[in-house]
């Protein structure tokens, strides 16, 4: 699995701060503060964000709480649960994604 991502956080690992990386970085375990990046951010089912996502694009089957800011996309999953203003040119949420906030469909400027 280590592989397939950049960077990789186990579901038994806490970060607190600011994360910045390059390709596609997984997250099954709990971050709190704020995630840059220009790539994919996947958070997994037993994956927690708590704070301001900055990324191209976000996959999300686990939860997320704060704002998503995305270039491309946000793609909600499964029994994923998302509390948060979304801004992204395109938001997919999946039928039993639960959901509470704003979503603003707009092209972003680059």
């Amino acid at each position: 699995m280590q592989g397939d991502f950049c960077t990789y956080i186990h579901e038994k690992c806490k970060f607190e701060g600011v994360l910045t990386f390059e390709g596609t970085t997984r997250i099954d375990g709990y971050l709190k503060g704020q995630v840059f990046s220009h790539h994919v951010l996947i958070v997994g089912p037993k994956g927690v964000i708590e704070g301001d996502v900055n990324v191209g694009s976000i996959i999300i089957f686990g939860r997320v709480t704060g704002r998503i800011t995305a270039n491309h996309r946000v793609e909600a999953k499964g029994d994923a649960v998302v509390h948060a203003e979304i801004q992204a040119p395109v938001v997919q949420l999946e039928e039993g994604v639960q959901f509470e906030g704003k979503v603003q469909m707009s092209l972003l400027d680059a």
